[in-house]
Order: structure tokens, then sequence, then C-alpha cells
């Protein structure tokens, strides 16, 4: 009797799936647990597996999708000094008034 009780009070205090509702495994209850030194090991502790899969898909090709930065050179507001004139095709000069 005692340990349906107990198995009860287990599955009540099971986490449940901030996306879709649904109760966690033994295995990603445990994994979702997992600290180290007090911090989560986890990514998404709040989500079932599933949907843990899906985030992390997202998150992938939302990366994906945005360019690189540019180099810190490149973000001087002074890079390029005539944007409108014609540029050598071998070292990339603008040219002067001269040329």
């Amino acid at each position: 009797m005692e340990a349906v009780q107990e198995a009860a009070q287990r599955e009540a205090s099971r986490p449940v799936c901030a996306g879709c509702g649904a109760r966690f495994t033994d295995e990603r209850w445990e994994a979702a647990e997992e600290t180290d030194w007090g911090v989560p090991v986890d990514t998404h502790p709040q989500l079932c597996q599933t949907c843990k899969h899906v985030a992390v898909a997202a998150h992938d090709a939302a990366q994906q999708e945005q360019p690189e930065p540019l180099p810190d050179w490149a973000q001087q507001k002074r890079f390029m000094r005539y944007t409108r004139r014609p540029r050598c095709t071998e070292c990339r000069a603008a040219f002067t008034d001269e040329r």
C-alpha cells in the first residue's frame, strides 16, 4: 500500500513539458535535473525530448539565416570613402579625380 502511495506521489511531482504539456519520462526527468555546480547541464530543461529537438532545430535554422557580422575594420564609418566611384579591379582602390 505504501509503495502505491509513493508511486502516486512521484507521478504527481513529475514535471510537465512547457511546450506540449506531456509528462516527462524518467530518463528525460533525470537529464533535466542533472546539475554541475548548480548549473543545469540541459539546454532546455523545461521541455520534453520531442519539443527540445524542435526548439534546437528552430534555433539552428535561425542562426543559419543570419549573415555573419562584418569584422571590426569593415564596420568603421570611413571604410569605403567614395562609395559611388568606380574601383580598380586589381587593388579595389577607388578612382580619384585625376584617374
